[in-house]
């Protein structure tokens, strides 16, 4: 683990099934190997390697961490939910919410979501702010980009697709 992770990414990462990665995790867990950064979030919870579980992977000969404290890990993992995820990855530059859909369809064409739900997770990204409304010239509807803190978990969530995907 080079960033905390959900049990979803890790299990993705590691080709272990879901459900025994998530045993695997609470097994960790209780041997103090692993904690919990956002324990009362009832879904997307994120794991991370306490100091006993670097100590253990020092030994195996890896020393990189993430500094926690730079992130809003209760945030990260409302993100990490269903669609949200996808559409805050396909925010790359201004953009308005057709583009965001038309740029989803492209990277997924199997992904399942309406312009609807599009816009309704914008408005969610836009109230917690990940994202901000900017007004452009000629254009009736605000176009939306990523704040620094929507930013910043986005780079974590592409960086766990990368690691989760072996490349």
């Amino acid at each position: 683990m080079n960033q905390p992770l959900t049990s979803n990414q890790l299990s993705r990462k590691t080709g272990i099934p879901r459900d025994t990665c998530s045993y695997i995790l609470g097994d960790c867990l209780g041997r103090g190997i692993y904690r919990c950064l956002n324990p009362t979030a009832s879904s997307s919870r994120l794991y991370y390697l306490t100091e006993y579980g670097f100590e253990l992977r020092k030994r195996f000969g890896r020393d990189d961490k993430v500094d926690i404290d730079s992130v809003d890990w209760n945030l990260y993992g409302w993100a990490c939910f269903r669609h949200r995820t996808p559409v805050l990855k396909a925010v790359s530059e201004l953009m308005s919410p057709p583009m965001i859909y038309h740029r989803l369809r492209m990277k997924n064409e199997k992904l399942r979501i309406s312009r609807n739900n599009v816009t309704d997770i914008i408005r969610l990204l836009h109230q917690r702010g990940l994202i901000e409304q900017v007004y452009v010239k000629k254009h009736k509807h605000p176009w939306y980009q990523l704040t620094k803190k929507g930013q910043r978990i986005r780079e974590l969530l592409l960086s766990a697709e990368v690691l989760s995907h072996g490349k």
